[in-house]
């Protein structure tokens, strides 16, 4: 709502809580399936109750990450719905009481759930072991999390917003060259020193995090202008540049903050096939940045497309009982929709004679051409966010994918779409269907 209001606020107050649920949710993903299902091996509520008596530090992180999800002052997520709602407020005030009263439904409903996991009854009750608290994978994660949820809405403004470094070559090397690095370095290991080649993805993902914190520190949030813009390659007169502007300085700071955490996730759990699993993860982290990165409207659709590959092979190798399925209907249901995007993306090369973002900018579609062009990227998104009655192929993958996969998916994959707004908005405002 806060980016349909098409308001100043209400678009950053999106952006803003699309970054803060990439936090949040991942830690309550950890908190569900890395900790509680891993402990007791059941996903049932009622067998929870009183883990505050065994589990007091996962007690407090979960509590504090539920207090985030229902968006309560000093949190990220707080600063997203107040700036969505201000901005819903200014366009549309009687549509701002309906997501008033959706956010406080959602608060209700989570502290309503955190408290019959914590409190009323006791654990032991149904589990006659010593559970354990949270060890130190575990622990840093989560706290990882926590601070990444409060620290920003303690402060939300960039501590070193003015600071100005020429920085295009490290870009250039955060987008491809780390994560490539840490696939072919994980290719000269042996298939048997499994904690060798977990080590090698691990430290190459938080190089890779530091960088694009550096990237974050030297970004200049007071330009509209993309920042870092770099030709990468020539071919066959086609320009491939890669750049940033405030929107996807984000994302990229996103992606590879979670790609680190979907790595510790199941860093115990996943026994077989260890190699082939750390080289998808580094190999979607590279995508994902390749995405928020190219300025080209083709590009983008062809690093989106590439996404789904792994991620198929990550759930259907990996995954729980179902996972063969659930990995068909990810990759159907996705590709099904992305041919309506294609199309629109084809429009848009025939009649400009260029996938260039500023060039589609700059150009004055009719209102008819308009009107396709919406409906072929509207459709395309809805299935891939997704909306009501085409989320099944959701469902199904984060159910039956391993714990670091349903982090990429809540975390990175969902944030695509909100990305993909953004994009719509630019290439195809200004004249009839947004204004």
């Amino acid at each position: 709502m806060g980016v349909f209001s098409n308001t100043m606020q209400g678009i950053e107050g999106g952006i803003i809580l699309g970054l803060a649920h990439g936090f949040v949710s991942s830690g309550l993903f950890i908190c569900a399936g890395g900790v509680l299902y891993d402990r007791s091996h059941t996903r049932l509520i009622t067998y929870y109750r009183g883990i505050t008596q065994l589990m007091p530090i996962f007690s407090i992180l979960f509590f504090i990450l539920s207090l985030g999800n229902c968006g309560v002052p000093l949190t990220l997520n707080f600063i997203g719905e107040f700036m969505c709602l201000y901005g819903i407020f200014e366009r549309l005030p009687l549509l701002s009481v309906f997501a008033s009263f959706s956010i406080i439904l959602s608060a209700a409903y989570t502290i309503f759930m955190y408290n019959r996991i914590a409190f009323g009854g006791s654990f032991t009750k149904f589990f006659r072991i010593n559970v354990p608290d949270l060890n130190r994978r575990e622990f840093v994660i989560l706290f990882s999390l926590v601070l990444f949820t409060v620290i920003p809405g303690i402060y939300p403004i960039p501590i070193f917003d003015g600071l100005h470094y020429n920085v295009s070559s490290l870009l250039y090397c955060s987008a491809l060259h780390i994560p490539l690095l840490g696939i072919l370095s994980i290719n000269f290991v042996s298939n048997v020193d499994t904690e060798k080649m977990k080590s090698i993805a691990l430290t190459f993902s938080i190089i890779n995090l530091l960088v694009s914190l550096l990237i974050f520190i030297s970004f200049n949030f007071s330009s509209d202008q993309y920042q870092f813009v770099q030709e990468s390659h020539k071919w066959n007169n086609f320009n491939i540049y890669i750049g940033l502007d405030g929107i996807s300085i984000y994302f990229v700071l996103l992606t590879t903050v979670i790609t680190p955490i979907s790595l510790l996730s199941n860093w115990t759990s996943i026994k077989d096939n260890i190699k082939s699993y750390v080289l998808i993860i580094l190999l979607l982290e590279t995508l994902l940045l390749a995405v928020f990165l190219v300025l080209d409207i083709l590009l983008f659709y062809i690093f989106f497309e590439s996404i789904l590959p792994p991620l198929f092979l990550l759930i259907g190798i990996f995954g729980s009982s179902n996972r063969v399925r659930a990995s068909f209907y990810l990759f159907l249901y996705t590709l099904l929709g992305s041919l309506f995007l294609l199309i629109a993306i084809l429009m848009m090369s025939s009649i400009m004679g260029s996938t260039d973002f500023d060039a589609l900018y700059k150009t004055n579609f009719n209102y008819v051409t308009q009107l396709l062009l919406f409906c072929g990227v509207f459709i395309a998104f809805a299935v891939k966010t997704p909306t009501i009655f085409l989320n099944t192929w959701l469902l199904k993958a984060h159910v039956e994918s391993p714990l670091s996969g349903s982090i990429i998916l809540a975390g990175k994959f969902i944030l695509c779409q909100l990305n993909t707004w953004y994009l719509q908005k630019k290439l195809i405002t200004g004249q009839t269907l947004f204004v």
